[in-house]
């Protein structure tokens, strides 16, 4: 088992596998929550360090699509290796891509002093383009708004598709040619503004590493190990620029890659992500499959041994046997909404008797409108909301601070004075949770940069949408008060005590695979969900409550989810 001897860290014999394999060999290691894949991956760059398999100015590339695992790899391979600090270059895929185009952009028609487009600007931009934007003023029950948000939605499965998974013949049978329109005027807009979303710094970078053989040169030349965690969530458009940098090319051998992945906890299709590029590694990058067994994060075996359960059904349609305990999971069946939220109040007020840091404490659930009831019952100044992948509901709320910020065309003076004069003249506290993270990460860049103020501005708005994981920063930098979240914003967290409430039909299978379901669910939506479940329960490490209601927000008639109904046995009811 990974533990700690004298202070050094004792690996697994799966663990050992995978770090100490040969270092021409591939390998695809397959890692279950709790494995230890952020260990693995930074001893895997300290093996190659230690016996001179990269030296400067060559480096190791680290993508990963957590911002805290990149910076735990750092720092332990940092302390292991001293030297390390300029062989290895850890980050994400948008991360990796930005830093690519700053640099050589111009030669695929990309200003080089391009800024990063933000999620709530795209969605306005696009419904602008789309001519629908009009709409979205209306009631979220007037049918003119359900029209919108429908085309709306088509079109983002139609972008992925088109972008993100490479798919150019999809086709929207009833919408293409206002589809291509839109996506047309909106690329020229990009252009005009010198603007980039994210799928288009993706998208760019692949064109450009694909067209420029010496662009593609000198990056293949200067990594030669590549490692890849998270695997399950990249897309096609992600996959093609890896395989770019790994395959032969020219005068430079194929690279080895190191992929680490959990086909279990894919949950990202809605953004393109296609676990298939799993399955796909084996033959494109010749990797050899490692699986992790170990499994150090659950303090509970009843929690536990539901994970596996539910991984086992998924992988092999068959059922694991439950403990005997009388400390299973507890799984709650409300009568209303009302009652269910009113139950978690009271087991939050338990926690604090038993002086349970409120900050390990998180209410989950699939939609965030599983969440309205127990936010307007909780004291606002007791919980922090985890945003979505990507801080979109931070941009929402914060836009006019994003919004100033970006228009300083001062030469002179600090950021972190900037942030605090914008945001005290347009009525932001400065004791607001994230107001104070942000002038936290200002005074890093007034230490780091001496550039003139405007440059600065823009430095640190296009860092603060590209790299930021604001789920794992306010848990880091926030305490004492509970953390609200949907299942996806807390993915790749932890807390203490977990409770997953809103597992009714309509919020999980979502319902628009219940009203298709008559009875029976297909296989694609109850894998699935399955995994956003999965997902859930692994943010538990030694208490977990599951709860569902027999009504839902507007007080119509649901019932508790099918999907836990084969699990049953590892749950206390």
């Amino acid at each position: 088992m990974t533990n700690f001897d004298d202070g050094h860290i004792i690996l697994d014999d799966e663990q050992k596998e995978s770090v100490y394999a040969c270092k021409e060999k591939s390998l695809l290691v397959l890692a279950p929550p709790g494995a230890g894949k952020t260990l693995v991956m930074a001893k895997r760059m300290e093996f190659l360090i230690k016996i001179h398999a990269v030296r400067y100015p060559y480096k190791i590339l680290g993508l990963t699509f957590s911002n805290t695992a990149a910076d735990q790899m750092k720092k332990m391979v940092l302390t292991e290796v001293p030297s390390s600090k300029r062989l290895v270059y850890i980050t994400n895929f948008h991360s990796f891509a930005y830093s690519i185009l700053k640099a050589y952009g111009n030669h695929c028609g990309v200003n080089r002093n391009f800024s990063i487009l933000g999620e709530t600007e795209w969605e306005i931009h696009l419904k602008n383009k789309l001519s629908i934007s009009r709409f979205f003023s209306l009631s979220k029950y007037n049918q003119k708004r359900k029209n919108a948000q429908e085309i709306f939605e088509r079109y983002k499965k139609w972008k992925n598709e088109r972008i993100l998974k490479l798919n150019p013949d999809f086709h929207d049978e009833n919408f293409d040619n206002r589809f291509e329109t839109a996506l047309h005027d909106f690329r020229h807009d990009l252009n005009v503004l010198n603007l980039l979303d994210f799928d288009h710094i993706l998208y760019y970078c692949y064109e450009l590493l694909k067209s420029n053989e010496n662009v593609l040169n000198y990056y293949r030349a200067v990594f030669k190990y590549i490692l890849v965690d998270e695997f399950q969530d990249t897309n096609p458009l992600q996959f093609e620029l890896l395989r770019l940098l790994l395959n032969r090319n020219g005068s430079i051998p194929n690279r080895s890659v190191f992929i680490l992945a959990d086909p279990n906890q894919g949950i990202y299709e809605f953004q393109g992500a296609d676990p298939k590029n799993i399955d796909d590694s084996l033959e494109a990058f010749n990797c050899e499959i490692i699986k992790l067994k170990g499994d150090y994060r659950f303090d509970s075996i009843e929690i536990k041994t539901l994970k596996e359960g539910i991984s086992r059904f998924m992988e092999e349609r068959t059922l694991l046997s439950p403990v005997v305990s009388d400390n299973k999971p507890k799984y709650f069946i409300f009568d209303d909404k009302g009652s269910e939220a009113s139950y978690i109040l009271r087991k939050i007020e338990d926690f604090k008797e038993e002086k349970i840091n409120l900050h390990d404490v998180a209410i989950i659930a699939p939609l965030g409108y599983n969440l309205d009831i127990i936010k307007s019952r909780l004291n606002e100044n007791e919980y922090i909301c985890i945003p979505d992948f990507k801080g979109i509901e931070i941009e929402k709320k914060y836009n006019t601070l994003f919004e100033e910020l970006k228009s300083v065309s001062r030469i002179q003076g600090k950021l972190e004075e900037i942030l605090k004069d914008i945001a005290e003249r347009i009525g932001i506290s400065n004791t607001d949770d994230i107001l104070k993270i942000l002038v936290k990460l200002s005074k890093k860049y007034d230490k780091k940069y001496s550039i003139t103020l405007s440059e600065k501005v823009k430095v640190f708005s296009n860092e603060i949408l590209l790299e930021i994981n604001w789920g794992e920063i306010l848990k880091k930098e926030i305490k004492n008060k509970i953390f609200l979240s949907t299942i996806h914003g807390v993915k790749g967290l932890e807390f203490e005590k977990v409770i997953i409430c809103g597992l009714d039909s309509g919020s999980l299978p979502f319902y628009l695979s219940c009203n298709e379901c008559n009875g029976e669910l297909g296989e694609f939506e109850w894998i699935k969900s399955l995994k956003l479940l999965n997902v859930g329960i692994s943010r538990a490490k030694n208490e977990l409550l599951l709860s569902s209601s027999k009504l839902n927000n507007n007080g119509y008639d649901t019932h508790p989810t099918c999907l836990l109904k084969p699990f049953y046995r590892h749950l206390a009811m």
